[in-house]
């Protein structure tokens, strides 16, 4: 009788974590976004999206970089559990890095993968592309119908880590509302020069830079901002330009932006995004497959202040899978490995103005997936140096 008592409760607790390792999606749609620029360059982003009552969802990301050169594939998985944002990128190509720093694309010849952990619920550490389809399908969770502008991250941007523009914007928009199914109708990023800050050291959500050449860039992009918002202050607008019902929400079929070269009435590049389908939904796994072996950066330990800053920590995960608590023995370890350092973005004077706008074109006009290379450059060169 006890081992019966036993049994019932062992399998309660299986049953319970079975049910928290799983969620049901209100509904599910397939699309692609698409990306083109001002100087002809374009690249479409697959797309699968899973969201459910309770906020939660995955998404999963599929492109292929659109150059002979670089033809670099790969296929993200996104999911938000309530808290944190889980990620991973799979590819069956590898970036090397040659003498010089050139970049070239080989065939992958170890099962190695970069996952990354970060507070949620924006996903302000990945990409424009992400940002988008985030912007369209989930950001009227978190809008207030009471008002019509707001301080909100622009997640159009393409490293809003790094970029000021993320967090010097005010959010103009208009939700749709029938019952309980909200969606985001229009939306305009406008940038505020009240949200300006003297340095980097103004933006908490900013990552430290972490040499000359970071900080310079950008206090560079600061003092052009200043000028830019003068002469024309829009960054970016959005559109639902068609609606569907399903599974009880409102959802984009068609929507678009178009993100300004500041300063100036130009458009620098635009978002076309257009759902596919709409299969129907059933369970899926909260947190994203592993396959192999999974290097993760881990930003939940993320510290900021004027004095010091840390990024990040990097550890593998094992057949246990994902780390949810931020207590857990891998990231304390990691911790140990990963001291503070100290904030160096005053030491240097500002560039000239003519070089301030040099490095802010460039850096408004680099496609979004050379991101993704400089971040798994600097995956590589700290994981050489856990091992």
């Amino acid at each position: 009788r006890v081992g019966a008592i036993i049994a019932a409760l062992t399998l309660a607790v299986l049953s319970q974590c079975k049910a928290e390792d799983t969620f049901n999606p209100a509904y599910c749609a397939e699309g692609v976004v698409g990306f083109s620029t001002s100087t002809g360059f374009k690249q479409d982003f697959h797309f699968r999206l899973f969201k459910d009552a309770a906020r939660k969802w995955k998404l999963e990301v599929q492109t292929q970089y659109p150059s002979a050169e670089m033809p670099l594939r790969s296929r993200e998985i996104l999911s938000f559990d309530g808290t944190n944002i889980f990620s991973v990128l799979y590819s069956p190509d590898k970036v090397e890095f040659r003498p010089g720093g050139k970049a070239v694309v080989v065939p992958a010849t170890r099962n190695e993968h970069p996952g990354r952990v970060c507070t949620g619920p924006y996903p302000v550490d990945h990409s424009s592309a992400v940002g988008a389809i985030w912007l369209a399908f989930l950001s009227a969770d978190y809008l207030d119908d009471s008002r019509r502008r707001v301080g909100f991250p622009n997640l159009l941007t393409s490293n809003a880590r790094s970029d000021p523009e993320a967090w010097s914007c005010d959010f103009d928009y208009a939700i749709t509302n029938r019952g309980q199914r909200r969606l985001l109708h229009q939306g305009r990023f406008v940038m505020n020069t009240n949200h300006l800050r003297a340095n980097i050291n103004g933006y908490p959500e900013l990552d430290e830079p972490s040499g000359r050449e970071e900080i310079l860039k950008s206090q560079s992009k600061l003092q052009w901002l200043r000028v830019a918002c003068s002469n024309s202050p829009l960054y970016a607008v959005y559109s639902a330009e068609e609606v569907a019902e399903v599974g009880g929400s409102m959802v984009p079929s068609r929507f678009g932006s178009k993100i300004f070269l500041l300063g100036t009435s130009n458009v620098a590049w635009t978002i076309q995004g257009v759902v596919t389908n709409f299969p129907t939904p059933s369970a899926v796994q909260t947190l994203p497959e592993l396959e192999g072996n999974v290097m993760v950066q881990d930003r939940r330990v993320r510290f900021k202040t004027p004095t010091a800053w840390r990024r990040d920590v990097f550890y593998s995960l094992d057949s246990s899978g994902w780390v949810i608590d931020t207590n857990n023995a891998k990231i304390v370890a990691a911790l140990s490995r990963s001291s503070l350092r100290s904030v160096q973005s005053e030491a240097l004077p500002a560039p000239k103005p003519r070089l301030a706008l040099f490095l802010f074109l460039g850096g408004v006009l680099l496609p979004p997936l050379f991101f993704y290379l400089h971040h798994r450059k600097r995956h590589a060169n700290i994981k050489s140096t856990l091992h």
